[in-house]
């Protein structure tokens, strides 16, 4: 079976060279290599009728080029991943400056007011039990 080995050499080929442009091209190449009805899925059919001398070398070659080939398109979605990241962590809706989170309750004012006041006489304030 010299044409499965041919094959997978020639998938090998093409799947060093893959490139992709963005995500959906990403998933189109997984699902070209990878789905269920894809080129090395359709190797592994051929393979069932491999002779059982050649079965173990074709078997790693052909578990190699699996490997390979979904590391190189999980090599591809991570490039598009950290751009998509990258453009999610930026809030398009949020105010460029940034927002004054409120201000001092009226009794709050008036009460610091008057502990400014009586600390100018000579009072202290005190915290705890009263006396």
């Amino acid at each position: 079976m010299s044409t499965l080995r041919e094959h997978i050499e020639a998938l090998r080929n093409q799947i060093e060279a893959l490139t992709a442009n963005n995500a959906e091209e990403v998933e189109a190449l997984r699902i070209r290599f990878l789905s269920k009805k894809g080129e090395i899925t359709n190797l592994f059919n051929e393979f069932k009728t491999v002779s059982n001398e050649e079965k173990r070398e074709l078997g790693q070659l052909l578990n190699q080029l699996k490997n390979n080939t979904q590391e190189r398109i999980n090599h591809l979605r991570d490039t598009f991943a950290g751009v998509q990241r990258q453009a999610d962590k930026e809030d398009l809706t949020r105010t460029p400056e940034p927002i004054a989170l409120g201000t001092r309750h009226p009794l709050m004012i008036v009460r610091n007011e008057i502990i400014d006041i009586f600390s100018h006489i000579g009072f202290t304030v005190a915290e705890g039990p009263e006396v």
